[in-house]
């Protein structure tokens, strides 16, 4: 067993509502993740993916923030819904959409990542690890429609987003008052200035109605970094 599968394997272990929540043994993930870190690191060397030099750096400081903030993904009850899709903007290396896929390969996901060679690996990732739900957008998230690749997604969708480091709070606005696509819930991996910036623009009434909260999901155990996810509610009336 290498020691990046056994690393994965004490982190879900003790963070046992990943295995609880998916229904999907401990060593399945594990050897699953792992993979999906190997080949992060195989097409780093081509062009870059991210700034970690290492697959276990990798896995301790994006890959565990991803499971931690998986918790939101796992309790959704909407997953049960064939209508339900999720909607990574600005995917990257397949953080968080990629890792919440591994844990629900049966969920409706999309990852949108407008830049050529990062969506190129993130198809031929999904593709290589089995992920026949996931689909990936080499577009803009404002360019989006609900049809892709000429089919219709859904017809009446519940759409829920993530999204990590893809924008400021100013700019992420200006984003999502863009998108005709009809989502309700936006979760921004955040910090506490970021989420008193969305607070501010809540408050602004801007031209676009929503509310935020915090959500404080832990630490990760390897950064002692806080896990803190600013949860946008739009008001669709």
């Amino acid at each position: 067993m290498s020691s990046l599968v056994q690393s994965i394997q004490e982190f879900m272990q003790v963070h046992d509502y990943v295995s609880r929540e998916t229904n999907v043994s401990v060593q399945v993930l594990a050897s699953k993740l792992a993979q999906y870190v190997d080949l992060v690191q195989e097409a780093n060397q081509q062009f870059n993916l991210t700034g970690a030099k290492t697959g276990q750096v990798f896995f301790e400081d994006h890959v565990v923030d991803s499971l931690l903030a998986a918790q939101v993904f796992l309790k959704d009850s909407s997953l049960a819904s064939k209508n339900s899709l999720w909607i990574d903007v600005g995917s990257g290396a397949g953080l968080p959409g990629l890792v919440w896929a591994l844990l629900k390969p049966k969920q409706k996901m999309l990852l949108v990542e407008s830049k050529q060679k990062k969506a190129a690996f993130l198809q031929k990732t999904a593709n290589f690890l089995g992920l026949n739900q996931l689909s990936v957008s080499a577009q803009r998230f404002e360019e989006l429609s609900l049809k892709l690749e000429g089919q219709s997604l859904f017809v009446k969708p519940e759409i829920k987003v993530v999204s990590r480091g893809t924008a400021s709070p100013e700019k992420l606005i200006k984003l999502v008052r863009a998108s005709l696509l009809p989502w309700k819930d936006w979760y921004v991996f955040s910090s506490s200035k970021t989420h008193e910036d969305f607070l501010r623009l809540a408050a602004s009434k801007s031209g676009f109605a929503f509310s935020v909260r915090l959500l404080d999901l832990g630490k990760n155990p390897f950064s002692q970094k806080p896990i803190l996810l600013s949860h946008l509610l739009r008001d669709l009336a």
